[in-house]
């Protein structure tokens, strides 16, 4: 028989690039993130947000992102074709392994990138509704980090427990099948994607899993939605842990039903993906920044002004008294016969 010519639906290759140009941007912010976050930890900004949660919330958007490198490795079939007839022999392509490991790269960045992101998100939220309630009973109170941190460890444990089940009972493999033949043109076509017994079970959990946090948090940002914005960082917080959830009650459903359509499914993951990570550090970030710059130019003015009324008390930079010593008398107006109330004496260290 003659051997069909194949269209084997890859993602084009313009479509990976962008999502590298993604995952550059969000890696790059992230780094960004980390690197003022520890640099300027002791701000008064910086601190009362308490820079650990701020530093994994950005280390996790950095390991989801990096879930978009995985989805577009390809592959052909898992076994070599016989050159004539194109038929699978029994003889492994090795090159399908690299494959196999993408396959579970994905869940696993994916889902401990979001374990660390949203459960920094929440163990914050936490912290700012205990320190509201307490306010309104007239209670001083003060939550450390370490009080709200098992709520990480919690989280990130079970995603770990998941993921390990998932691995060594069902992990993902790559595989191809033929999806369309047409005798006629002798043309046949086919999607590679990765796949195993158990796999959709465990992915369909972890989602599961993905929906109910973010309906949780949602439902602490609804009651303590009274909190005002200038005791935490309240408001943002609300906005990302909201939009993460809408963005995944809508991407989801079109993620399923374009499992056939590689492409598409290939630019919704990515899509998702990145815009859950931007729109965290976004919200968590860039407020932050934005009023540290604010207090900058607010001391630099105070100090500008501080500096004017010293000079004009002083008679800083005014030529007849650029040589005056101090202890000695500064006349104004250069009057030698100007009253006693309008002299200054100059103390030593002024």
């Amino acid at each position: 028989t003659n051997r069909l010519k194949e269209d084997y639906k890859y993602i084009p290759e313009k479509f990976i690039i962008v999502g590298w140009v993604l995952v550059s941007i969000q890696v790059s912010l992230s780094v960004a993130a980390i690197t003022w976050t520890l640099l300027d930890r002791e701000h008064r900004i910086i601190r009362k947000s308490q820079p650990i949660f701020l530093v994994l919330s950005a280390v996790g958007c950095l390991v989801m992102v990096l879930s978009i490198i995985p989805m577009g490795m390809q592959n052909k079939y898992r076994y070599l074709q016989d050159e004539i007839s194109g038929l699978p022999t029994k003889e492994v392509d090795t090159q399908v392994y690299a494959a196999d490991i993408a396959c579970m790269a994905v869940p696993w960045l994916w889902d401990i990138g979001f374990s660390l992101a949203f459960s920094a998100l929440f163990a914050k939220i936490v912290r700012i509704n205990k320190v509201f309630k307490k306010a309104q009973s007239f209670q001083r109170t003060k939550v450390r980090s370490r009080d709200v941190a098992f709520i990480v460890v919690i989280m990130v444990g079970a995603q770990l427990l998941l993921l390990t089940t998932w691995q060594i009972v069902s992990p993902w493999k790559w595989d191809r099948e033929i999806r369309f033949i047409n005798t006629k043109e002798s043309t046949k076509q086919s999607q590679g994607k990765c796949n195993s017994e158990h796999g959709r079970t465990f992915f369909v959990t972890m989602i599961i899993s993905h929906i109910l946090c973010l309906l949780y948090a949602v439902h602490l940002c609804w009651s303590g939605k009274n909190v005002p914005s200038h005791l935490s960082e309240a408001k943002y917080i609300s906005s990302a842990v909201i939009l993460m959830f809408e963005i995944l009650l809508v991407g989801l459903p079109v993620l399923f039903l374009s499992e056939y359509n590689p492409r598409t499914n290939y630019f919704i993951q990515v899509m998702l993906v990145f815009s859950q990570t931007f729109l965290v550090t976004a919200f968590l970030y860039f407020p932050k920044f934005l009023e540290r710059r604010r207090n900058n130019s607010f001391k630099i003015s105070t100090s500008r002004l501080s500096g004017l009324l010293r000079s004009s008390i002083l008679g800083v930079g005014d030529e007849p008294h650029t040589n005056i010593k101090p202890g000695r008398k500064l006349l104004s107006n250069h009057d030698p016969t100007s009253s006693p109330e309008k002299t200054v004496i100059l103390s030593k260290g002024s």
